[in-house]
Parts: structure tokens; C-alpha cells; sequence
């Protein structure tokens, strides 16, 4: 998605990127956060 969007930006359906964040991102943000909490003890 990255080189779609870095070299394609015109191609881009933007409907694919909003359901990249609203479905893929917090999942990952939540993985994250586990993993510095278990870190951080």
C-alpha cells in the first residue's frame, strides 16, 4: 500500500485506505500497547 500511495497518490481508492485504518490500525495500536506493557514491567 505504501508504494501505491507514494507513487500512485492518483489511482488511490480511498475507500480501501479508510477501511486499512478504521479495521487494521486499531488491532495494531492495541498490539503495541501490549507489548510496551509487558516491556515496561
Amino acid at each position: 500500500m505504501r508504494d501505491h500511495l507514494a507513487h500512485r497518490y492518483f489511482d488511490t481508492v480511498y475507500g480501501v485506505i479508510a477501511a486499512t485504518v478504521a479495521e487494521d490500525v486499531p488491532p495494531l495500536v492495541a498490539a503495541v500497547k501490549r507489548l510496551l506493557d509487558r516491556e515496561t514491567r
